[in-house]
């Protein structure tokens, strides 16, 4: 069944009587002349005479048809498809529709003619939108980590929409389904159309699109539809885990570069892999099998800052080459200061926080972990720690506690821990450390000892840039080592404004469990329990060791992103802001180039540098400036996700093209456009007429009808 975009424009037909209408009184008006001669010319030669009448039928047929199909293109036909993508466009009434281009890292997968994935989905892009019927509207979203529409609103401005497309430029994202297809929809549902449908244009890479639930998801009355833009698993070769430690059992400059190599394809891979570092430049020669990974490591005598590990060209560039930085020691150094050793390793004070820091390093980044006893503080370099944590510390000599508080005004941080042990004098080493005032020990009674979540209430308390940015790094787990912990005794701290700022996380009392502020460049932090069994079982919890992992992450001035080093293509790498400084530069490392970004702190958040817009992998160096001082210069090195390497698609691809539904619910078959068709009729039927015109001007000798205009007149409307 034929569709019309405009029927009414149909009304046009009844132009195709003005031919018929013109012939007819055409022949009223001519008088009817009788020649005898005439009778002879005619009989003399009859095939002549049929051939005349024959030719101006037609003329009359293609003017009919010429005037028919003006009024045809008009109303702009739609005509069944034979293919199911054009069903994202059928319909004879305007759509509003939004396209879900997938411009992630695996888009970016070349076949062998050199054409990317999403090359072939932005030119398919283009080609819906300039289709779509008259008044239409459309909107475009990126579904690249993060994901994001390229218009506020879904627009009638076709012509721009499709410009944005053709702009769009491969980088090496993540993949952020789930929230394109939410902005879609929201899109969707401020557009004034009632026919409202999504289409995907993406290779539905197996890691990002298979836990999704499309159509259930769906708001009511939206349609969804999927074009796939892959040929199958391509030949891909990628780098996974590359990291850097020193190796000084071989020396000085020494450090060990391990990383691991995936392949995927129908073939097997075979080639050098090159480790570059500096001027030094290593090959090792590899050969996987389709589908095995390996781990490989190697030891480089190097000054170099990074280093750079290569893959030969694949089938996807992005993920053959990955930096490591080899320069300046990344890992946080702690010292626990044990106040109360005890024999058994259960009982001491500081068992549970030592093992707790020295597992989570290895799942969080490198963690160097150093226990120290008392009498090792005088003989003991503090200036090589970046937090020191005291454990029931009893008393600290007066020039320990003046190298700790220099260490603070560098940037150092201080974790103070209860216990027994803690001096009850007022003049004593804590309170020249601490910000608060501790008033002294409390025992709490049955239930009301048990602390609560921080959550949302502790988050509304919290106005301090110090208590909210370790609030934000704290997952729920670690929020559960307060929530469930038995707390039999802990400290009181003076209620003060300061007091109320900076606590992150509270008793159910509301005596503060957990406090944090900042001393000249460093941070402070008081936990009002102990780290052991004594007063608390908090150690016990499930939550602790994330706990502690990130209350040190956050007093060496790192958070759980920085304290890797490492944030995705497209992600927000956030930095905490040193109270003086005024700018914040982003550099290559190993780049002679000008400055990345350069960040200006009236423009930030208060005690933070948010750094967006990194969408180019390597490593960079972030300085922080201000009262013409360089307050920090940390590293950073920009990473793509490792599940973009995955180049196969989800199992069941057909699952996206489902067909368009009427309002009622009866299926419809998908429609195309038809009238480039009937302009290309009306244009043969307009140059058949003009050949018939011309060969019925042409002069013929001998011809008397064609010569004689008189006979001409009579044998065209007869007698």
């Amino acid at each position: 069944m034929i569709d019309f975009a405009r029927p009414w424009m149909l009304v046009g037909l009844l132009g195709a009587l003005l031919p018929v209408a013109i012939h007819f009184l055409g022949r009223r008006r001519a008088p009817t002349v009788q020649f005898s001669a005439l009778a002879f010319i005619l009989a003399r030669n009859p095939q002549r005479a049929r051939a005349i009448r024959l030719r101006e039928r037609a003329l009359l047929a293609l003017r009919i048809a010429a005037c028919a199909l003006v009024a045809i293109v008009l109303a702009k036909p739609l005509v069944p498809s034979l293919t199911s993508p054009s069903a994202a466009i059928a319909g004879s009434e305007p759509v509003a529709l939004v396209v879900v281009v997938d411009d992630s890292m695996s888009m970016a997968t070349r076949d062998a003619r050199g054409k990317t994935r999403l090359d072939g989905a932005r030119d398919r892009a283009v080609e819906l939108l300039r289709l779509l019927p008259l008044g239409s509207m459309a909107a475009v979203v990126a579904s690249g980590f993060p994901a994001r529409a390229l218009q506020r609103r879904a627009t009638a401005e076709l012509t721009a929409v499709a410009a944005d497309v053709s702009r769009m430029k491969p980088h090496p994202r993540g993949d952020d389904a789930a929230n394109a297809l939410a902005i879609a929809q929201r899109l969707l549902v401020a557009a004034p159309l009632s026919d409202r449908r999504i289409v995907v244009l993406s290779d539905f890479q197996a890691p990002a699109w298979p836990p999704l639930a499309p159509r259930g998801e769906l708001r009511s009355g939206i349609q969804l539809l999927g074009e796939a833009f892959s040929d199958g698993p391509a030949s891909n070769t990628s780098i996974v885990n590359a990291t850097a430690s020193p190796a000084p059992e071989r020396g000085p400059h020494h450090v060990r570069i391990a990383f691991g190599v995936k392949h995927e394809g129908t073939k097997a891979f075979a080639g050098h892999v090159t480790i570059t570092a500096g001027e030094r430049e290593v090959k090792r020669w590899l050969e996987l099998a389709p589908g095995q990974t390996t781990e490989r490591s190697i030891i480089v005598a190097t000054a170099a800052e990074t280093a750079a590990i290569t893959l030969p060209d694949d089938d996807l560039l992005a993920d053959n080459i990955a930096h490591v930085r080899l320069a300046g020691d990344d890992a946080i150094s702690v010292a626990l200061v044990d106040g109360s050793p005890r024999p058994v390793p259960r009982e001491d004070e500081v068992f549970f926080a030592a093992n707790a820091l020295r597992l989570g390093a290895e799942r969080a980044g490198s963690m160097s972990v150093t226990v120290l006893q008392l009498p090792d503080l005088a003989n003991t370099d503090l200036s090589r720690f970046d937090v020191i944590v005291l454990a029931n510390v009893t008393e600290l000599a007066t020039a320990t506690v003046k190298t700790i508080e220099k260490r603070m005004e560098a940037g150092a941080g201080v974790l103070v821990t209860a216990g027994d042990g803690m001096p009850a004098d007022e003049a004593a080493w804590h309170t020249r450390l601490l910000p608060w005032d501790v008033m002294g020990r409390r025992e709490t009674a049955a239930n009301t000892g048990r602390a609560r979540a921080t959550g949302k209430a502790a988050v509304q308390l919290a106005t301090t840039g110090a208590a909210e940015a370790l609030r934000d790094s704290l997952a729920d787990d670690a929020i559960d080592a307060l929530a469930k912990a038995s707390t039999r005794e802990h400290l009181l701290v003076v209620p003060s404004p300061t007091v109320g700022e900076d606590t992150v996380a509270q008793y159910a009392d509301g005596a503060p469990a957990l406090l944090v502020g900042r001393r000249g460049a460093g941070r402070v932090a008081l936990w009002t329990t102990t780290l052991d069994l004594d007063w608390s079982d908090a150690a016990l919890q499930p939550g602790f060791m994330p706990l502690i992992l990130r209350v040190v992450e956050h007093l060496a001035g790192r958070g759980a992103d920085a304290s890797r080093g490492a944030v995705q293509v497209g992600a927000t790498a956030v930095f905490d802001r040193h109270e003086s400084a005024e700018k914040l530069a982003v550099h290559r490392i190993n780049s002679d180039g000008p400055v990345v970004m350069e960040l200006d702190a009236t423009q930030q958040a208060p005690q933070r540098w948010h750094v967006r817009n990194l969408l180019e992998p390597g490593p960079y160096r972030v300085v922080e400036k201000g009262a013409n001082a360089v307050w920090s210069d940390r590293p950073l090195a920009v990473v793509v996700d490792p599940r973009e390497s995955v180049t196969s698609a989800v199992d069941d691809p057909a699952r996206w093209q489902a067909p368009a539904t009427r309002k009622d619910g009866q299926s419809r078959p998908p429609r195309a456009p038809g009238w480039p068709l009937a302009l290309a009729l009306l244009l043969a039927a307009l140059a058949m007429e003009s050949a018939v015109l011309w060969r019925n001007g042409r002069a013929r000798p001998g011809d008397a009808s064609e010569t004689t205009p008189r006979t001409d007149l009579i044998a065209r409307f007869g007698r």
